[in-house]
């Protein structure tokens, strides 16, 4: 088990990768990425910034931060994540866990009490305007004012056999959709509340729901 902790940089406090990185049983807490003093760049990655390939398991991430975006991650690249946990993480604009304009799956994961501060943007858990694919994850109590759980700009993003509990948003308690395509198929949303479609919110884009309950 690695414990990685209270690392701070501009881009990626824990790590940014252009080649190959495989993350296994570690633990990655309270680091932050933020904005550069010198030029106002940076601020994104938490923990990770992404341009190559990066494959997390059985890994656990707990109040990392981004003064803009991807509060765990920022990716460019190709993203895989398998049974890992992301809790209490925030970023100011985008993806409190993850901001991608790449590749991005997710199996058997857990997002809990993830956040996005500014009034910006959204994605409390995560932000999409790549390719986004989640099987048999949870979303618990993540808030944004857009997508409580997930943002999807301008991307495609595809939902299985995932649960979403007690998300909060202004628009879309757990997800908002917009100028993209979401399909969400055999997932369960319980008590996710927003101003505006309390569990999900399209906006001028293309939404699927099957064999789901609300």
């Amino acid at each position: 088990m690695t414990d990685v902790g209270i690392i701070t940089a501009s881009q990626g406090a824990v790590m940014y990768n252009d080649g190959t990185v495989n993350i296994r049983n570690s633990n990655f807490t309270g680091n932050t990425a933020y904005v550069g003093w010198l030029f106002g760049g940076g601020g994104n990655g938490g923990v990770a910034y992404n341009t190559g390939h990066m494959t997390i398991t059985n890994s656990t991430f707990k109040d990392n931060s981004a003064s803009n975006n991807g509060g765990v991650i920022y990716n460019t690249g190709n993203l895989d994540i398998q049974n890992s946990s992301f809790e209490e993480n925030i970023a100011r604009t985008s993806g409190g866990v993850i901001a991608s304009s790449g590749n991005v799956v997710i199996q058997n994961s857990n997002f809990t009490a993830n956040s996005i501060t500014g009034s910006q943007n959204g994605g409390g858990a995560n932000s999409n305007s790549g390719n986004f694919t989640i099987y048999d994850s949870n979303f618990t109590a993540n808030n944004a004012v857009n997508g409580g759980a997930n943002y999807n700009l301008n991307g495609n993003m595809n939902i299985y056999n995932s649960n979403f509990t007690n998300n909060s948003a202004t628009q879309g308690g757990a997800n908002t959709n917009r100028n993209g395509t979401i399909e969400i198929k055999d997932s369960i949303f319980k008590q996710n509340s927003a101003v505006n479609g309390g569990a999900n919110s399209n906006c001028n884009g293309t939404f699927y729901i099957s064999n789901s309950t609300f």
